[in-house]
């Protein structure tokens, strides 16, 4: 019983290999120790192979789960792009008259005749893009950026009152209140209050004063005060669609008055009188004028 008992506790390492050495079947007992260690490694294994199989289970559920959420998310996206694309975009053509667009934020837009202006609806409260064909007047309300897409130039502001005006070899921006940035292929330009910017095809940029309160084309007629020639025939391109060559006059005369948005030759007779022009018509759309002792 007690050699027994003594085994035991070899068995569980509490007695040390001398203390039963001289026990007959010592070296069979060893080889039972040993055995015994190994299978009890061998399971104790086994365990550990099986809690690392179900961690890599738990993982992978992990993993497809969130491929699942991903996947969601970008269909979802997917879908509002669509959507945005096929329901949102709103096109605004004038004609023979100008049109009157208020846009979700309350900016309001006049719309020049023969013009086109885009948006989308339903993106606009993140990103307030219009992209513009011809002429428009803009009182936008205060908010994040507001642009105005052109091909010659982006105009940029936060909040303000401005006229964009488009041809195919210039863009024309004039500043009515606050602050309008004018950004082209080669370089930006801001305006304050009662100041213009022509940007031309070739690159060319002017600046000038201006001293009118509103678009040449909203009214009937339009006052001017101390204007060049050269402000006069560009106010007539912009309203009457048509290409003026000034080149061979020389007269340097300021002119004060009123021209009328309506009519193209009425124009033609005040200009013609007081620089003492010649004006010939060398295509459907375009004029020279001519000093008369030129001939």
């Amino acid at each position: 019983m007690e050699v027994n008992y003594k085994l035991a506790k070899w068995l569980n390492n509490e007695v040390s290999d001398q203390e039963i050495a001289n026990l007959d079947g010592f070296e069979t007992y060893q080889k039972i120790k040993k055995f015994s260690h190994e299978l009890a490694t061998e399971t104790l294994d086994k365990e550990k192979v099986f809690q690392q199989i179900e961690s890599a289970k738990k993982r992978q559920k992990l993993n497809l789960k969130l491929f699942h959420k991903f996947a969601a998310a970008f269909v979802l996206l997917i879908g509002l792009s669509l959507l945005a694309v096929l329901f949102g975009n709103q096109e605004v053509v004038s004609l023979s008259k100008t049109e009157q667009i208020l846009l979700p934020d309350q900016s309001e837009i006049l719309l020049g005749a023969n013009s086109e202006l885009q948006y989308n609806s339903i993106t606009w409260w993140f990103n307030r893009n219009v992209d513009l064909i011809g002429k428009a007047y803009f009182e936008v309300e205060k908010g994040s950026t507001f642009n105005v897409n052109t091909s010659l130039g982006n105009v940029q502001v936060l909040g303000t009152k401005f006229e964009v005006n488009t041809t195919s070899n210039q863009l024309y921006v004039h500043c009515f209140e606050g602050k309008v940035k004018l950004t082209t292929s080669k370089e930006a330009q801001v305006m304050h209050a009662h100041e213009a910017v022509y940007a031309f095809k070739d690159g060319g940029i002017t600046k000038e004063q201006v001293q009118y309160n509103q678009p040449f084309w909203m009214g009937k007629q339009v006052k001017l005060t101390n204007v060049s020639l050269a402000t006069l025939t560009q106010f007539l391109e912009q309203q009457f669609n048509i290409e003026i060559d000034i080149s061979r006059v020389t007269n340097k005369k300021k002119f004060t008055g009123s021209l009328t948005t309506k009519e193209l030759k009425e124009n033609f007779q005040v200009i013609a009188s007081i620089y003492k022009l010649k004006i010939k018509q060398i295509s459907k759309n375009k004029y020279i004028f001519v000093e008369y002792e030129e001939n």
